[in-house]
């Protein structure tokens, strides 16, 4: 999905008398079917000090699918579905368990004919049970269940001395707390995950979108203004807001708010209808009230180009907004003065019945109001070019929003800046110290790699991208 992380190797857009070499790509795969493929790789890798990686969909901006010279667990065909009636101490209701290849959208349309919803990605093609689980897992749903990582009961994981064990919140509890949240391809390799399953809900659902052609800078901003400050009813309402600022334009796609009705969400959005109507500006709007989540997702969610980008992120606390909108303008005009785009998802994670979360997801993601990604785009032909816009990005375009909250610099664990460094705090928070020793326990030996993956210090890449001992 990240160019970059193909180092141009066997690359279409290069001179044609380039040499075609792997170079960082997957030496071998195994197109894991069963267990024992897991099983039999692992140990095979541990006994030759193999590069190990696990692979899903290549849904990364980390390069954390692929590697030199590594031998790679294709998860992609174990893809089964299960609805089910889980009963223990700490949960009983409806869950589905899917398998480590699952897409988010599969198992939501699978979930939707068994009448339930699960907490999934906006993006159709992430792996669930996966990084994006795993990463934390923001979605359409959050602000009504919570985060990905929040829903699981339990985890299938062969851990890296091949063996087959089962994590929740009473058995092997460390690893539990680990996985959900801990990042992915880090402490095992998952071969399934039981997540909590909700009945279908009638949902209303927005788009929203205009053009900034011919539209005062000031104006447009004044707008963007409004919009935002109308987030947190929304979010607290139990909805989101996914959207995308472009020098050109603005999009919605979409809002989503579960349990309500269309005039709910219209009036909730209406300040920024007023507003566009007050400067005469064209725009479309179209919202619906659904059945179920599933209809509202499947009529108000458009296709998505998630790939050739460049990104880096930054999750705001909602103190860090409030009657500070100007800032945070001047911050996204200042980004996109660099020809850069700017994706918005608000949210607030509800919080539990007990008041605690028994899972590694850092505390700040879960008290975040918007989580804030920047990309530029992919060059394919100027290398140099796309080389310099990594420096931007870490050097300048996430300082901007920086300067909003200085002192919790904050980012969601799916959608960073690789070349962060200070990762263990921005990424991690006061869960780093825990997730490290339970990294210690169940991979000494630091078989599983990923770039700023907990305990990632131990290795060095070198500029061929292999790895060698820190020391």
């Amino acid at each position: 999905m990240a160019p970059y992380w193909a180092n141009r190797s066997c690359d279409p857009f290069g001179a044609r008398d380039e040499a075609c070499v792997k170079g960082t790509y997957l030496q071998y795969a195994v197109q894991v079917e069963s267990v024992s493929d897991i099983t039999r790789t692992v140990q095979f890798a541990g006994s030759r000090n193999l590069r190990l990686v696990i692979r899903n969909t290549g849904h990364d901006y980390f390069g954390k699918s692929t590697g030199a010279g590594a031998i790679g667990l294709w998860m992609h065909k174990m893809n089964g579905f299960d609805a089910i009636d889980f009963n223990s101490s700490y949960y009983n209701g409806k869950a589905v368990r899917v398998a480590a290849g699952a897409l988010s959208a599969d198992t939501t349309a699978k979930a939707h004919q068994h009448g339930l919803a699960i907490v999934g990605g906006n993006c159709p093609s992430v792996g669930l049970a996966g990084g994006y689980t795993q990463g934390g897992g923001l979605g359409p749903l959050t602000s009504r269940y919570g985060l990905a990582a929040d829903q699981v009961l339990e985890w299938n994981v062969v851990t890296v001395n091949g063996t087959l064990v089962k994590a929740t919140p009473e058995q092997n509890t460390q690893l539990y707390w680990a996985l959900s949240g801990g990042g992915g391809g880090t402490f095992g390799v998952v071969v399934s995950m039981t997540v909590k399953a909700y009945p279908e809900e009638r949902t209303a659902s927005a788009n929203l979108t205009f053009s900034s052609a011919g539209v005062p800078a000031q104006t447009f901003f004044d707008i963007l203004e409004t919009f935002h400050s109308c987030l947190p009813t929304l979010s607290k309402a139990g909805g989101t807001a996914i959207y995308n600022i472009q020098q050109t334009g603005f999009a919605l796609i979409p809002a989503t708010l579960p349990g309500q009705g269309k005039d709910s969400l219209d009036s909730m959005l209406d300040p920024v209808i007023t507003k566009l109507k007050s400067f005469n500006i064209t725009y479309v709007y179209a919202s619906i009230e659904a059945n179920t989540y599933f209809d509202a997702y499947e009529k108000m969610n458009p296709p998505s180009e998630t790939s050739y980008f460049q990104i880096g992120g930054r999750v705001l606390p909602q103190h860090a907004l409030n009657d500070n909108y100007g800032q945070l303008m001047q911050s996204l005009k200042d980004i996109l003065d660099y020809g850069a785009g700017i994706g918005g998802l608000s949210y607030h994670v509800p919080e539990s019945g007990d008041g605690r979360f028994n899972n590694s997801v850092n505390p700040r993601l879960r008290s975040g109001a918007l989580s804030l990604t920047i990309g530029t785009v992919w060059d394919d032909i100027n290398w140099t070019l796309d080389i310099a816009n990594q420096e931007l990005m870490t050097e300048v375009l996430i300082p901007a929003v920086d300067r909003l909250d200085p002192t919790q610099r904050t980012s969601y664990l799916n959608e960073a800046d690789f070349r962060e460094q200070q990762w263990q705090e921005v990424f991690y928070g006061e869960s780093y110290r825990k997730l490290l020793h339970v990294k210690q326990m169940y991979d000494f030996q630091n078989l599983l790699w990923g770039r700023t993956a907990v305990g990632s210090e131990t290795w060095l890449e070198r500029n061929d991208g292999k790895l060698c001992r820190s020391f």
